[in-house]
């Protein structure tokens, strides 16, 4: 039995519950920036920029992304949401900002995930969550307006629930908060 201290009813934390959850929390966030890597660097961000018009990238297809990545968009984009099947070109520069800012920014964040780096400063895990909900708020907009559907609402979801779990992680996780701190702390005893 737990009392609400988080221990159990002697007195005595469990620790070992604790670091369980973290460690399972670290990797599924590690989970999540490796799927996002590689759907970046195989997914529709590449699609968009090697070709804005999917039903032209066809024939022939492109060298990268392979041509199975071409039809799984464009069947999506047939039954689902005609608007990712000539995407504007606000959309290729998201893209490309994708490409090159997030992708290596994916690939980090696995990393330091993976290694269990609770000290790295949350700053760029929490700007990352808030420029990744943009976009996908943005685009889940546009698609809705143009074509109501709940399957675009569901292909979009993970990209508005994670990140919105990696902003409160960063509000409340105390180890995050307690070096936060302290390296302000030093920042401004230098200054």
């Amino acid at each position: 039995m737990l009392d609400d201290a988080g221990g159990n009813v002697h007195g005595k934390p469990l620790p070992q519950i604790h670091a369980l959850l973290r460690t399972l929390e670290e990797l599924g966030f590690a989970a999540w920036y490796l799927f996002n890597f590689l759907f970046t660097i195989c997914g529709p961000d590449v699609a968009s920029i090697t070709s804005s018009n999917l039903l032209a990238a066809r024939s022939p297809y492109p060298a990268w992304p392979p041509s199975m990545v071409i039809d799984t968009l464009t069947y999506y984009g047939v039954y689902f949401s005609p608007w990712t099947l000539t995407r504007p070109k606000w959309m290729i520069r998201i893209s490309y900002f994708n490409m090159v800012v997030q992708a290596p920014f994916y690939a980090y964040a696995c990393w330091v995930m993976l290694r269990g780096q609770r000290e790295k400063p949350r700053t760029p895990f929490t700007v990352n969550a808030i420029v990744t909900l943009g976009c996908t708020l943005l685009e889940l907009v546009l698609q809705l307006q143009a074509h109501p559907n709940v399957i675009i609402v569901m292909a979009n979801l993970p990209w508005i629930i994670v990140p919105l779990l990696i902003i409160f992680r960063a509000i409340t996780d105390p180890l995050i908060n307690d070096v936060e701190s302290q390296r302000l702390d030093k920042a401004h005893k230098i200054n």
